[in-house]
């Protein structure tokens, strides 16, 4: 459920990279054209075709090494190794290629130049961009508040990893939990959730409430997504709960974790209309 903010993240930082790559070539030809010890620096016309190359090679090993799959802004390490481990490479291709080239007319020393000021300008922004996350994040893709609906182990284990990724604009609304067969046992399944919440070692208390109240939930609070880890006989008591998140809109899912764990992938398939979990 993260993968949507991992790619917009991931693309934006893309995006920002090259566009330091261009400015930093543009400034370093123009330190290396105002240098009168070196040689004379040839027209930059005679740049142009590198500029392009120079550029892809720094956005593909920046893909290559992954550092665009999962941005993790708050990671004070990542703003200098990223960058570190892209240029070390990039430069490292640049400057081959260049002697492959056998292209004279193209300053050395410019090159040097313009890996250092992308360098420096690549670690720049990933520490602007980590002490603006937040409303980097509000822009770039929003907020989503998450309801839990469940009573199980894997249930509290999703809403800690829901509120450790609260930098990353996710919030945990609250649980639900699914009403018992009988009334009289209703009250007690409820409070033993609310007890195993409040042991669960999350940072704070969220409100715990009954599946029935779902719908009426939905349209008075703001909730994106419901994510349903119950046990495996209680499967037959959604069908009220999923038809609700249908009518309003709101994202629902389902975890799996009551089949067998042999099972590596899950995927959906159609036969026909008839939808398959194969």
């Amino acid at each position: 459920m993260f993968s949507r903010h991992n790619r917009m993240i991931g693309v934006f930082y893309m995006l920002a990279d090259a566009a330091l790559a261009l400015a930093s070539f543009w400034l370093a030809h123009l330190i290396r054209a105002h240098l009168r010890a070196a040689r004379p620096l040839y027209p930059a016309v005679y740049y142009l075709w590198i500029v392009p190359v120079a550029l892809g090679i720094w956005i593909g090993a920046g893909v290559a090494t992954g550092i665009y799959r999962e941005v993790r802004e708050e990671e004070l390490r990542r703003a200098f190794a990223d960058p570190l481990k892209v240029g070390f490479i990039a430069t490292t291709l640049l400057f081959a290629l260049t002697f492959a080239s056998k292209a004279e007319y193209i300053s050395r020393l410019l090159l040097g130049f313009y890996a250092a000021l992308d360098l420096v300008a690549m670690v720049l922004f990933r520490l602007l961009a980590r002490r603006l996350a937040g409303a980097l994040r509000s822009v770039l893709t929003g907020y989503r508040h998450f309801l839990v609906v469940g009573n199980t182990p894997e249930a509290l284990e999703i809403a800690r990893t829901v509120e450790a990724n609260e930098t990353r604009g996710h919030e945990l609304a609250g649980f639900a939990v699914v009403q018992a067969d009988t009334a009289l046992d209703a009250p007690g399944t409820r409070f033993r959730l609310e007890a195993q919440v409040d042991q669960s070692g999350l940072r704070r208390s969220y409100p715990v409430y009954a599946l029935g109240e779902l719908p009426g939930l939905l349209g008075r609070r703001v909730i994106d997504e419901v994510i349903f880890a119950v046990a495996k006989d209680e499967l037959d008591k959604l069908e009220d709960a999923f038809l609700a998140c249908e009518e309003e809109g709101v994202r629902a899912r389902l975890l799996l974790s009551f089949f067998p764990h042999v099972i590596s992938k899950v995927y959906l398939e159609r036969l026909s209309e008839m939808p398959l979990l194969t």
